[in-house]
């Protein structure tokens, strides 16, 4: 009896032995939304077993979905950084880095992290927008200097280096089509699987391929250029006829697509006034702050007259003075009304 129960006992435990591995293969098998023959399967698998990415309550990882600034900081930081490490950032940190990353933030730790290595700074403003979309050329930045690769900073446009880093060591998926492209979720897994696994061997994009859709004479670049919507929104407080402060958002599109980013040459201008009308010159179209998801951008105007023009032209060819309307640039107006 003894010797009966005894070994039942050990064939009890070796079954559940056993069956550890099966449960942690399953748990480890990847998401319920990337199957085998995606493409980039093996890279979200291998980032997924790295404890690089958890994905979503749902057991998805929703791989064709654009990754957000946060979650690409986050993934990037913590595939060449420790928990550790990562605390530790934190705890020697007092407030908050950026205004919109508070300190308990899911991804806070990472860009503390990335902060204090000087591969982000932030915006103007003071905010680091975690919820905007990263194009290829701001993910070969951050991938770049987070890794340790030498870019060359001194040659033009600012990018080019930094994605030729990325070219050298066969890191460019092939689902990337433009500079500008928005990087999708599988694409981050599968350029840091190369990275981290050092894989030569795949097919791989290149500045020069990446660049073709920019190879335009100035004229092709200003027909291409919009700006398709606008808005005004001046719930704010008012004295007389005048508004204390409105917030103007405007929407440009490339080639009848949203712009995220732009890579192209030129200057935003924006015209306001009551008939001395003032100028303001925004951001250059280069300029990686300028663009938000879906091709939105946001500024404030303050004490202007109700009841007044605005107006927002793109133009790609004059970099400084006014705006030449004749020359193919897009031009959208619209009226303040309180």
């Amino acid at each position: 009896m003894k010797i009966s129960k005894l070994i039942g006992g050990i064939l009890i435990s070796l079954l559940i032995v056993a069956s550890v591995p099966s449960a942690l293969a399953e748990e480890s098998n990847g998401f319920n939304d990337v199957d085998e023959d995606y493409i980039y399967y093996d890279a979200v698998l291998y980032l997924q077993s790295e404890s690089m990415i958890q994905g979503y309550p749902d057991g998805s990882y929703r791989p064709e979905e654009p990754v957000t600034r946060g979650a690409f900081i986050k993934t990037v930081i913590n595939s060449k950084y420790s928990p550790e490490e990562i605390r530790a950032c934190l705890k020697k940190r007092s407030g908050m880095m950026f205004s919109d990353v508070p300190r308990g933030a899911w991804f806070g730790g990472y860009i503390c992290m990335a902060k204090e290595l000087g591969i982000i700074g932030g915006y103007p403003d003071g905010t680091f927008k975690p919820s905007r979309l990263v194009n290829v050329a701001e993910a070969s930045k951050i991938i770049s200097m987070t890794y340790g690769f030498s870019a060359d900073t001194s040659i033009e446009p600012w990018y080019r280096g930094y994605v030729e880093e990325l070219e050298e060591r066969k890191a460019l998926p092939t689902t990337l089509e433009s500079i500008e492209d928005r990087l999708s979720r599988g694409e981050m897994a599968e350029i840091l699987y190369r990275l981290l696994e050092n894989i030569t061997s795949k097919s791989s994009e290149t500045y020069e391929s990446l660049s073709e859709e920019e190879d335009q004479d100035e004229e092709d670049q200003a027909a291409d250029l919009t700006v398709s919507d606008i808005y005004i929104d001046s719930e704010e407080t008012v004295q007389g006829t005048t508004t204390t402060q409105a917030w103007v958002g405007f929407k440009v599109e490339n080639k009848g697509e949203e712009a995220v980013n732009s890579t192209l040459n030129g200057k935003i201008t924006i015209t306001f006034g009551d008939g001395t009308m003032e100028t303001v010159y925004w951001n250059d179209l280069t300029n990686t702050e300028f663009l938000a998801a879906g091709g939105w951008s946001t500024f404030i105007l303050y004490r202007i007259t109700t009841s007044q023009e605005i107006k927002v032209c793109v133009d790609p060819q004059n970099l400084a003075g006014e705006p030449d309307e004749t020359k193919g640039n897009n031009c959208r107006t619209k009226t303040l009304q309180l």
